[in-house]
C-alpha cells in the first residue's frame, strides 16, 4: 500500500519529505463532473500516523462510507430538499419545515459546508434554541427535520453518516395545561354570545371539534333534522389565511351528535348569513361555508368571502378570555372606546385596562388558555357528564383510544372516585350512603 515514489500505488502512497514530516496520498476514485482522479492528502509527523490515516481512508473507501467533501453549503441542501424530496408531501408539511429551518437554524450555521457539519454543532444548535426559550417538543421537530434531510443527503452519497442522529433529543416535559372548568364554561358562554363569532365558539366547546375543521365546514355537512354534523374536511392554513381544504388529520369524516347549544347556536348562524345576504343583495359565500369570513371585493370586481382567518378568530377569542377572567376575580370592567376622548386620555385608559386584564389573566391561571383548550374542555365536560371514554374518543377524532385516556387521566381519576362513593349509596340509599358497621 505504500511508496516511496509518488504515483506508484493505485490506492495510495506515503512519501517522505526533507523536513523530515510524511505525506499521505489516498486515491479516492473520479470526479464524475471533470473527469479527474480525487485524491486526499495529509501530512503527519510519524510514517506510523501516516500510515494509519491511509489505512483509515481506505477502509472507509472500501466499505462504501467515504464521500467526499462538496461545495454545497447546509441551506443550500435544505432549500433543496424541502423543493426537490417534500414536493410530493402535503403542503403544510413543507410550509412546517421551511418556517422552522428559516426561524430557528442561524445563518452561520446554514453557510457551513454540507459534508464539515459536526454533532458538536447541531447539540449546540439545539442548546442555543433551548436556553431562547423553545419547548422540548418544537426543538424535536427541528430536529426531526434535521434528521430528515441528512438522512437524504446520505443516501444521495452527499455525505458518509448523519450527524444530526449522533445528537440526543431534549427531554420531553409534561405539560399541565389549563382546561376551563364547568362555571369557567357556563361564563365564557355568556360573554361569547355577545360576540360576533359565538355561534363558532358554542361548536367549538360543546362539540370538540378542531379549529381547521370548523373554519372548512359547509352548510351540506349539517343534517338540521337529525340533528348531526359531519366533519368531512379542514383548512389548510399553510396556504396562507386559509384558502384550501386538506382531509382532517386523522384522515377520515366523522359525524357528530349535536348538542341542543350547537343546534341552536347553527340556527342562528344561519339566520345572520341570510339577514347578511338580503342586506348587500348578493350571494357572497359560493363555498356555502358555515363560519365565512367577511366578505371582501376580489379581483374580479366580485364581493366573495372564504375561510376565516385564525388570527382573526384567535383575537376575538382572548378578548373573550379576557371578561371571563375579570368576571372570575370580580373586576366590572369593559374595554376602553376611543369615542368622545382624547388620543392621550385614551391610551391611559387602555394601558389600565391591559394592566387590569393581564393580571386577572395570571390570577386565574387563564393565560396559558389557547384557543385549541377549547377541544380539551369540551373533552373534559363530557368525561364529566358521563360520556364514556370511547365515545369522546370517537368525537374529538383521535387516532387510537389510548391517546385520549392518556390524555385524559385526570378525568379519569375523579370519576374513579365518585365511582366509588356512589356504590355505598347504592347500596344504603336509606342510611344517606353510610353502611351499618357489622
Amino acid at each position: 500500500m505504500t511508496q516511496t515514489k509518488r504515483g506508484l500505488s493505485p490506492r495510495g502512497s506515503i512519501t517522505k519529505k526533507r523536513n523530515g514530516k510524511y505525506n499521505a496520498r489516498a486515491y479516492i476514485g473520479v470526479d464524475p463532473t471533470t473527469g479527474r482522479e480525487v485524491r486526499l492528502k495529509k501530512t503527519t509527523l510519524t510514517q506510523r500516523a501516516a500510515q494509519e490515516w491511509l489505512a483509515k481512508i481506505l477502509s472507509r473507501k472500501d466499505s462504501g462510507d467515504h464521500v467526499r467533501p462538496g461545495p454545497q453549503r447546509l441551506g443550500e441542501w435544505l432549500a433543496e430538499f424541502s423543493g426537490t424530496f417534500l414536493a410530493n408531501r402535503s403542503t403544510r408539511r413543507r410550509f412546517d419545515f421551511d418556517r422552522r429551518m428559516a426561524r430557528h437554524v442561524p445563518l452561520e450555521l446554514r453557510a457551513r459546508r454540507l459534508a464539515a457539519l459536526t454533532s458538536a454543532d447541531c447539540t449546540r444548535l439545539f442548546t442555543q434554541l433551548q436556553e431562547q426559550g423553545l419547548s422540548p417538543a418544537t426543538i424535536r421537530h427541528i430536529r426531526g427535520d434535521l434528521r430528515q434531510a441528512m438522512n437524504r443527503a446520505v443516501k444521495d452519497g452527499l455525505v458518509p453518516r448523519n450527524v444530526v442522529s449522533l445528537t440526543d433529543p431534549p427531554a420531553m416535559v409534561k405539560v399541565d395545561y389549563r382546561w376551563l372548568t364547568s362555571e369557567e364554561m357556563r361564563i365564557f358562554l355568556i360573554e361569547a354570545a355577545r360576540d360576533p363569532y359565538g355561534p363558532l365558539f358554542t361548536l367549538l366547546l360543546y362539540e370538540g371539534a378542531r379549529p381547521g375543521e370548523a373554519y372548512a365546514l359547509q352548510w351540506p355537512d349539517w343534517e338540521e333534522t337529525s340533528k348531526w354534523l359531519t366533519i368531512r374536511r379542514a383548512v389548510d392554513s399553510a396556504t396562507g389565511a386559509g384558502r384550501a381544504f386538506k382531509v382532517p388529520k386523522t384522515g377520515k369524516s366523522r359525524q357528530l351528535a349535536l348538542s341542543p347549544p350547537t343546534q341552536r347556536a347553527l340556527l342562528t348562524q344561519r339566520a345572520a348569513q341570510a339577514k347578511v345576504r338580503l342586506g348587500l343583495g348578493q350571494d357572497t359565500n359560493p363555498l356555502r361555508l358555515i363560519f365565512p369570513a367577511t366578505p371582501t371585493w376580489r379581483a374580479d370586481g366580485t364581493l366573495r368571502s372564504g375561510p376565516l382567518n385564525h388570527d382573526v378568530v384567535t383575537a376575538h377569542y382572548h378578548r373573550i378570555v379576557a371578561r371571563l377572567a375579570l368576571t372570575l376575580v370580580g373586576a366590572q370592567l369593559e374595554a376602553p372606546v376611543s369615542r368622545g376622548r382624547t388620543r392621550k386620555t385614551y391610551r391611559e385608559a387602555k394601558r389600565d385596562y391591559d394592566a387590569r386584564v393581564l393580571a386577572a389573566l395570571k390570577e386565574t391561571g387563564l393565560d396559558r388558555l389557547r384557543l385549541y383548550d377549547l377541544r380539551h374542555s369540551s373533552a373534559t365536560l363530557g368525561l364529566e357528564a358521563g360520556e364514556e371514554m370511547k365515545t369522546v374518543s370517537e368525537r374529538l377524532g383521535h387516532s387510537t383510544y389510548k391517546l385520549t385516556a392518556d390524555t385524559y387521566s385526570h378525568v379519569q381519576d375523579s370519576m374513579k372516585r365518585r365511582s366509588a362513593d356512589a356504590r355505598e349509596a347504592l347500596l344504603f340509599p336509606t342510611a344517606g350512603g353510610k353502611a351499618t358497621p357489622l
